[in-house]
């Protein structure tokens, strides 16, 4: 039976491996990917992730692309996040 410490451990440990995947991962095909990262595929596994890892959070808004969003603007329909191709 794991003790509550052991849980907590086992988070922070989860969301460290997850945020070091969104820092060193590319991005490809609409999600996040290893670009031939052994230690990245290994994390990937860890964390029982497929390639590409789809994050919807970061994709652009624009209906229909995958692209990871990187500009953020006003617009008339209110505040977006899209990609370069999309941004205005």
């Amino acid at each position: 039976m794991n003790t509550l410490d052991e849980i907590i451990k086992m988070a922070q440990l989860t969301a460290a491996l997850e945020g070091m995947c969104y820092q060193y991962g590319g991005w490809a095909n609409g999600g996040l990917v290893c670009n031939g990262m052994s230690d990245l595929e290994y994390a990937f596994g860890i964390l029982g992730w497929t390639e590409p890892h789809p994050v919807p959070s970061i994709r652009c808004d624009e209906p229909g692309c995958k692209k990871q969003r990187v500009c953020g603007w006003p617009s008339d329909k209110g505040y977006r996040n899209t990609c370069s191709e999309h941004h205005k």
